[in-house]
């Protein structure tokens, strides 16, 4: 068997290496279009930075590695133009193994138009990574594959898949069956001090899959807060309203941030609902979480909104509902005087019993504060005194002046 890698980096140098621990008598060659075969191009911002001072720390291997290693022959500083199959039509054709790395820009592969796909420009390729040409493999950040949750065709350009990728296809290739599942598009991201990661749909993507689309929106330390040091995350749990199904999940806040992207992706993978979210038994001691991770305050807010036992309406379709819903703020009126929606009457929930009969029945009620409990105890005691149409913010104030377009009144006096 001759497999010819085209690209190296993450998909192709993967690819090399897998093939070679599937077969010892393969003959492998990759031709990459840098002057590097295998780097760690994700460290490169860290590197940029000063977190990573030697940028010699993120070259992995080098040709004269690989030869030692895996007995694969490496041409560096050679692009990839075009594949002659009338050459290549000989008794023994080597099969091809591409990756983005080595491409030219106007490389000239066989059956290229078949190959493109009309949705997005990447390389079509099937769950086993091969093309239209059945001895042309594919891999990395050129091919588009099923995003797993819309089932839709999708480009996700990340290390994670592209190695992924390359391993399937060099198994595939040298004939060990194997499955490329689809990608998620979990990631995550150092932006300064914080940190923002993701997993699955966002609402816009969900809303165009189908779904039914909910989001509960949770402000929350990320781990107890009278242990030193906590601090205040974001997470937002997408999530289908008909079957309380996960969708997705975006999160952001400094420590902790990974740690319930890859929670909620291992749900993703495994189709949970957000009943399975509220349920799960995650690791707990205060330098770390809550009793109730945040994960699982998302996914039972979830539940309350899906079932009507405490309905939730996001920034966007307050927006779409104003000015026929009546606002109520539960918050303090010291917080009320700080900062309040326009229009807002000031009810703060420890008095809101006291306050039933000045708050209208015949119209839609919503509640607020600042990132969603309390407001959540106002509904259940408006629903338990016979308040039909009652919803509140899911994440309160701070999601409403994060997503703006609502206008915000400061250092407006309340009667007492």
């Amino acid at each position: 068997m001759k497999l010819v890698i085209v690209g190296g980096v993450a998909a192709g140098a993967t690819a090399a290496a897998r093939a070679r621990r599937v077969s010892e008598n393969a003959e492998i060659a990759v031709f990459e279009r840098g002057p590097y075969v295998s780097f760690a191009n994700c460290g490169l911002p860290y590197h940029v930075s000063g977190d990573i001072p030697r940028r010699s720390d993120l070259l992995l291997q080098t040709p004269e590695g690989f030869r030692r290693r895996y007995k694969v022959d490496v041409f560096v500083d050679t692009a990839g133009m075009a594949i002659d199959r009338a050459r290549t039509a000989a008794a023994s054709p080597p099969t091809w193994c591409c990756s983005r790395s080595a491409c030219g820009r106007s490389c000239d592969w066989p059956g290229r138009r078949a190959w493109r796909s009309a949705r997005r420009g990447g390389l079509v390729v099937d769950e086993h990574m091969r093309t239209s040409d059945p001895d042309i493999y594919a891999a990395g950040d050129m091919v588009e594959f099923r995003q797993r949750i819309s089932g839709r065709t999708a480009r996700v350009p990340l290390a994670g898949p592209a190695n992924r990728q390359g391993r399937i296809a060099a198994s595939n290739a040298l004939g060990l069956p194997t499955r490329f599942a689809g990608a998620l598009g979990t990631s995550v991201v150092k932006v300064f001090d914080a940190t923002a990661g993701m997993t699955g749909l966002g609402e816009r993507a969900a809303r165009a899959a189908g779904f039914d689309v909910g989001a509960a929106i949770v402000h929350k330390d990320h781990n107890a807060s009278y242990y030193p040091g906590a601090a205040e995350l974001t997470l937002k749990l997408v999530y289908d309203r008909r079957t309380t199904r996960v969708l997705g999940a975006q999160a952001f806040g400094g420590a902790g941030i990974d740690k319930r992207s890859d929670v909620i992706a291992t749900a993703l993978a495994g189709n949970l609902a957000a009943s399975d979210l509220a349920d799960l038994d995650l690791a707990y001691a205060p330098p770390y979480s809550w009793a109730n991770d945040p994960i699982n305050v998302a996914a039972l807010a979830g539940l309350n909104d899906s079932s009507g036992f405490s309905p939730m309406v996001t920034a966007a379709e307050l927006r779409d509902q104003l000015p026929d819903v009546c606002l109520l703020d539960v918050r303090s009126r010291a917080e009320y005087r700080e900062a309040h929606l326009r229009g807002a009457a000031s009810v703060p929930v420890d008095r809101l019993r006291e306050h039933l009969g000045d708050i209208p029945r015949g119209r839609r009620i919503v509640a607020y504060c600042r990132s969603g409990l309390r407001s959540h105890l106002a509904v259940r005691i408006l629903r338990e005194h016979d308040f039909a149409d009652v919803a509140h913010v899911t994440g309160g104030l701070v999601t409403l002046e994060l997503a703006g377009g609502l206008a915000i009144d400061r250092g407006t006096e309340v009667a007492a």
